[in-house]
């Protein structure tokens, strides 16, 4: 039985904390070596995860002790509220557990995030905006996934060095600026995406994705209902609302339509919105919605290179 924690996020005035309680630790079985059939096996392992529902949990903050259980898929989340003066950045949580059968009392260590109030935070979204993965069709965006291990996914061209100069750090973890990367994917691909991540030295961030899949839905990975994506951004708005967002997202499915929500409930939290141009089918229909957003006087583009996303942020000035 173990306790995975993911990257998590809090202010002095609220903290969430998410995560799972597995029967087993995943293995680690993604190996540098890209072999077709390797990689299927190590994603069929990732969506065979086996998760314990009902397991008491207690996380220890500054001495104050908080409780919660696991739900019936093993999810657990920790939401309070709190007075204490946090400092910027990452913070070490632990977070123990009783095995219900055993009653064996286990532990497990993860990070906290709290962003710096006075700087704007990233909320990306991460396939067909970050890296390539043609979400809009499913057998093109399974191939992707099976084709190429984590270490041989690419970004977009420019990316890294465009997010770097917005995290203010070429380092990842050491950021002052907090990073969202709220996904359509399931938590299934949680340590997949962290690959990808570490391996491209993309800023360290908390990852917001979508329930667990069962392998028998392996197949439909990154196509569960896009409302959630909508509700996980309104939790952070809520969470820090004396602190800006950039929206960063693509046209491949609804980030256009998530984003204008969001803008027209929290328009004085909203500094810009960036929308890659990944389908140009839709390319119109982005162009329509940008045009209602920017009515708020909040900065937009549909943008097609990299470079065209660097220029329109130096243009207003959040990166040098």
């Amino acid at each position: 039985m173990v306790i995975k924690i993911y990257h998590s996020f809090g202010s002095n005035k609220q903290i969430q904390v998410t995560g799972h309680v597995f029967d087993m630790k995943p293995p680690e079985i993604f190996s540098e070596t890209n072999f077709f059939l390797a990689n299927l096996i190590a994603l069929i392992y990732l969506f065979k995860v086996k998760t314990i529902a009902e397991v008491e949990l207690e996380l220890d903050f500054f001495g104050i002790k908080h409780k919660t259980k696991s739900l019936e898929d093993g999810f657990f989340r920790f939401e309070f509220d709190t007075n204490y003066d946090l400092s910027f950045g990452w913070h070490t949580i632990q977070i123990k557990g009783k095995n219900i059968l055993t009653g064996e009392i286990f532990s497990s260590e993860g990070k906290l995030f709290v962003p710096e109030i006075t700087k704007f935070a990233v909320i990306s979204d991460i396939d067909d905006t970050i890296m390539k993965s043609y979400s809009a069709t499913i057998f093109r965006r399974l191939y992707e996934l099976i084709s190429k291990n984590p270490y041989r996914r690419k970004v977009f061209e420019n990316t890294i060095e465009w997010y770097q100069e917005l995290a203010e750090e070429e380092n990842p973890g050491n950021e002052s600026r907090a990073f969202f990367y709220v996904s359509s994917s399931e938590w299934n691909l949680y340590e997949y995406l962290n690959v990808v991540f570490k391996q491209n030295k993309l800023p360290e961030g908390i990852f917001l994705l979508n329930s667990l899949r069962t392998l028998k839905s392996f197949w439909k990975t990154g196509k569960t209902g896009h409302e959630g994506k909508l509700v996980r951004i309104g939790r952070l708005m809520n969470t820090f609302p004396e602190v800006k967002f950039l929206l960063i997202g693509d046209n491949t499915q609804k980030d256009p339509e998530i984003y204008q929500e969001i803008v027209f409930k929290y328009p004085d939290q909203i500094k810009a919105v960036m929308i890659r141009n990944s389908r140009k089918s839709k390319g119109a229909d982005t162009t329509l919605i940008l045009k209602k957003i920017a009515q708020q006087n909040i900065p937009v583009i549909q943008f097609t290179t990299t470079q065209e996303g660097i220029d329109f942020s130096r243009e207003i000035d959040i990166i040098k």
